[in-house]
């Protein structure tokens, strides 16, 4: 079986050797627990290694993701410009039209989002890319039916299960009701759950298809430069 690499050595080591390949995974925790920084170090270590990546930003512009990650040593805008990473902002999509090789979508339309990101999965065609929604508690914020939001995020996966080489969706707890949280994890093919305590980060991997893992919690740190230490 194929399997996706995090590129995280301790954590790909837990989920012998990566996430199954079309799967569907879920990083769900509070904010502040770690979630989005593993992702975009995940999108960093895809890039480097030549594949593509389709990344959804939610809850900050194309331009301030960007930034944000610089400061952590990783230079997405490179890999903008030659094409390989894919960002589609929703955060300001309703306001700005696609321009700097970023593209944009009103977050409160659906469809719209829909229509995206299939163009950019047909631009992707015949290259190994994997793609990422950080973060998809903004979509329930902004969209008043929730179940057609838990038919879009459904419908994202299946469809591209067979497209990219892995799906990875990143959601903040304690936003929304836990009913639609849990109807998420029901869908994905795995969960890896994120948390605090103590002052210690912490996660979990509480499932993953095809694959025999332990439950239990790992405690991680991360340093002021970015970096994933697992204790």
């Amino acid at each position: 079986m194929e399997r996706v690499p995090l590129g995280i050595k301790k954590i790909d080591a837990l989920l012998k050797g990566g996430v199954p390949e079309g799967s569907c995974i879920l990083l769900s925790g509070e904010p502040g627990t770690g979630k989005s920084l593993i992702m975009q170090k995940l999108v960093y270590n895809h890039l480097k290694k030549g594949n593509s990546v389709i990344y959804v930003t939610t809850d900050r512009t194309s331009e301030r993701l960007v930034e944000e990650v610089k400061d952590y040593g990783m230079d997405y805008f490179k890999y903008v410009k030659n094409g390989q990473l894919k960002i589609l902002d929703t955060y300001v999509g309703f306001v700005r039209k696609s321009e700097k090789g970023f593209s944009y979508a009103d977050i409160r339309d659906l469809t719209e989002i829909s229509i995206k990101i299939e163009k950019l999965r047909r631009e992707l065609e015949g290259r190994k890319f994997v793609e990422v929604y950080d973060v998809i508690s903004e979509l329930f914020i902004w969209n008043k039916d929730k179940d057609l939001v838990l038919r879009f995020i459904s419908s994202v996966c299946s469809s591209g299960s067979n497209k990219s080489i892995a799906l990875f969706f990143v959601i903040n707890e304690g936003i929304e009701d836990d009913r639609y949280i849990n109807s998420i994890k029901s869908v994905v093919d795995g969960v890896l759950l994120f948390g605090v305590s103590e002052d210690k980060r912490w996660f979990k991997i509480s499932k993953m298809a095809k694959t025999s893992v332990s439950t239990k919690k790992h405690y991680f740190n991360i340093t002021e430069d970015g970096k994933i230490r697992i204790l």
